[in-house]
């Protein structure tokens, strides 16, 4: 599927605890999971949103 004809996401993603940035639900993990699930399924990532807190 060319780009042109892709669907386009966006992602929010976000860390609030030390403990879940250590974790493996780190701002990385997270976009890394997002972008394997949208070259699965056919998504175009547009753009990531993110808030440490």
């Amino acid at each position: 599927m060319d780009s042109q004809n892709m669907k386009k996401a966006v992602a929010y993603v976000r860390v609030n605890t030390v403990d879940q940035a250590e974790n493996g639900y780190s701002i990385d993990a997270q976009i890394n999971n997002i972008k394997q699930f949208c070259a699965k399924t056919g998504y175009e990532l547009a753009h990531v949103l993110q808030t440490e807190e």
